[in-house]
């Protein structure tokens, strides 16, 4: 009988109890070399629950309650940034889960720019009237464009929190009824249903925040801020909203993180909501950006848009540690520092 995936952890844990280092290199060895049967199952759980549930016509625009089918929305501006890392066929390069290979890992996986950074977000109409007016015109680092992008970027956090729970709904669905009075079943689906509802919750206060924005915007009197952090290297553009509300806040406290190149100058930027919580870890996690930034881009690294150059010349040791699955990797200060001498 062949051993399962929790059977194999199970047993190197087991066979290194006390002794850190060789649980670390017997994990490092498993899995980067996955049996066969683990990988296979693997890729099959991707396929059948994660990438059908990202088409677009699986969604809708649901601004302001429309019910219009989703297009693929850029939450990365392609005309505005990201032409300026496109070669001259117009590819650039995103950082993608390897299905040929083994899913654990990441590889660089080349694409039109018209495919990266984007999302089933808004219907066609809403996409073209929202953003118009900073489409049309040089991009410029203001209060208007940065509620702007802000905007784009809660609706695509909406999109990744609820992806997941269509995910965790897929699965429960297709559990067959004759094991679902089994005790190690039921812990599973307990534990899906637990952040199920965790993920509901999320996704509530970013619709509030969302309508907030909105309104802002159209009031002129702006609900998000932002301060410019430092320009580092150019040759690529990330994005990713950080949501450390806790339980016991009063207001909400929402962060967004963004490196951008305008052109021939890079930016790296923070952007809060307009209230004491948020600002007061913004400030704090702004002080060693470069550190925050990076670990932020590690574990969203799918979020990230590379020119092929910028790869290129990247150190091969720091590549390889950066295509690492974070949820298998912790990255500790030396990985972190090889990392920042890459990217800044």
């Amino acid at each position: 009988m062949e051993k399962s995936y929790s059977d194999c952890l199970v047993e190197i844990e087991e066979l290194t109890e006390g002794n850190d280092l060789m649980r670390s290199l017997l994990l490092d060895n498993f899995y980067k070399n996955l049996p066969d049967d683990i990988n296979k199952n693997n890729k099959k759980l991707l396929n059948q629950l994660y990438f059908p549930l990202k088409r677009k016509e699986m969604w809708q625009c649901g601004h302001e309650n429309c019910e219009n089918k989703s297009c693929y929305s850029h939450e990365i501006s392609e005309n505005l940034f990201l032409k300026y890392l496109a070669d001259l066929d117009s590819n650039v390069v995103i950082i993608d889960k390897n299905i040929s290979g083994n899913a654990f890992f990441y590889y660089e996986k080349e694409l039109h720019k018209r495919n990266a950074s984007n999302f089933p977000g808004y219907c066609s109409e809403h996409d073209s009237k929202l953003f118009s007016d900073i489409e049309n015109c040089s991009p410029s680092l203001n209060v208007h464009f940065v509620n702007k992008q802000c905007l784009r970027s809660i609706r695509r956090k909406k999109f990744d929190l609820l992806l997941q729970v269509r995910v965790a709904e897929k699965f429960l669905d297709d559990i067959e009824d004759e094991l679902l009075d089994s005790l190690p079943v039921k812990q599973v689906v307990q534990h899906f249903e637990r952040k199920k509802k965790i993920l509901l919750e999320r996704v509530s206060i970013l619709s509030e925040v969302y309508d907030k924005v909105y309104a802002g915007i159209n009031n002129q009197d702006y609900f998000i801020k932002y301060s410019e952090l430092g320009q580092p290297k150019l040759g690529y553009c990330f994005s990713e909203v950080f949501d450390c509300t806790m339980e016991e806040d009063t207001e909400e406290c929402i962060l967004f993180w963004f490196k951008i190149d305008f052109f021939e100058y890079s930016k790296a930027f923070v952007c809060w909501l307009d209230n004491e919580t948020s600002k007061q870890v913004a400030t704090q996690m702004a002080v060693d950006y470069e550190r925050e930034l990076i670990y932020l881009m590690y574990i969203n690294k799918e979020k990230l848009v590379f020119s092929s150059e910028f790869l290129n010349q990247m150190n091969r040791g720091a590549k390889d540690i950066f295509l690492q699955n974070d949820e298998l990797y912790n990255i500790g200060p030396i990985e972190r520092m090889l990392l920042i001498q890459e990217f800044f």
